[in-house]
């Protein structure tokens, strides 16, 4: 085989192997890209056209995610790297998805208005914490799963789905605005780009709960387990996820 179509071969395998870390990556990313192709609309929806508002909205997320990396990461050394970035993508997916679902002041009136604002901060927070625990361990999924000579080419992927995640966003927003014009983004049609998300994040929710745990993991938990056999805490421990890394 010649060399280039073996790193070729090698390249797909990565994706083959992958793919639900990566689309979920593009979503965490394509969630970002959305609300700020959006920002014009939100700010008129949500914040009674107050541009700092809007964004101020769009930082919350940004503030949360030290936090959800430190519990997401906390999820990945005590129960696995799947059990976290299974965790990671329902956050996600919940949040870009709920963000479609909310009353407007402008649809619903000052009360139910107000009732969507709460709940897209709630959700901007929930998004910050998903994706902050969604980069560890992935890459500590890549380092202890992918062949040792690929593992930074496993990483450059997951970098190079995060602008196809803004790419995603930017051409679908585009797209809407064409086509219900700019009235019907205001009324309705910015829930479109939300709602997609949808289709990719069920997908990749799928893929990944089909994901079987790291080898490394699943080495330390039974190691563990043969260290702590007399303790009754470690063995519910050890039954509870034996199942999980066979």
């Amino acid at each position: 085989m010649e060399p280039e179509t073996y790193e070729k071969t090698k390249v797909c395998q990565l994706l083959v192997t992958f793919w639900p870390l990566l689309l979920g990556n593009v979503l965490e990313w394509y969630d970002f890209g959305v609300y700020s192709f959006l920002a014009p609309n939100m700010k008129d929806i949500f914040f009674h056209s107050s541009s700092v508002s809007a964004w101020a909205g769009y930082a919350v997320t940004f503030v949360l995610r030290p936090f959800g990396g430190l519990i997401n990461g906390w999820l990945a050394d005590r129960y696995g790297r799947r059990v976290a970035v299974l965790t990671s993508i329902i956050g996600m997916l919940t949040a870009t998805f709920g963000q479609g679902l909310l009353p407007t002041f402008i649809c619903c009136g000052d009360s139910w208005g107000t009732v969507g604002l709460v709940l897209l901060l709630i959700l901007r927070a929930l998004q910050g914490l998903s994706v902050g625990g969604e980069l560890g361990p992935i890459v500590s999924y890549f380092a202890e799963t992918a062949p040792p000579n690929r593992i930074l080419a496993a990483t450059g992927l997951l970098h190079s789905s995060a602008g196809l995640g803004f790419l995603s966003a930017n051409l679908l927003v585009v797209l809407v605005v064409h086509v219900v014009g700019p009235e019907g983004m205001v009324m309705w049609g910015w829930r479109i780009p939300f709602l997609v998300s949808l289709v990719p994040g069920s997908i990749a929710l799928w893929g990944r709960s089909k994901l079987a745990e790291s080898t490394d993991f699943a080495r330390l938990v039974m190691e563990r387990c043969e260290d702590h056999m007399n303790s009754q805490s470690i063995a519910k421990d050890c039954a509870r996820q034996r199942p999980l890394v066979a």
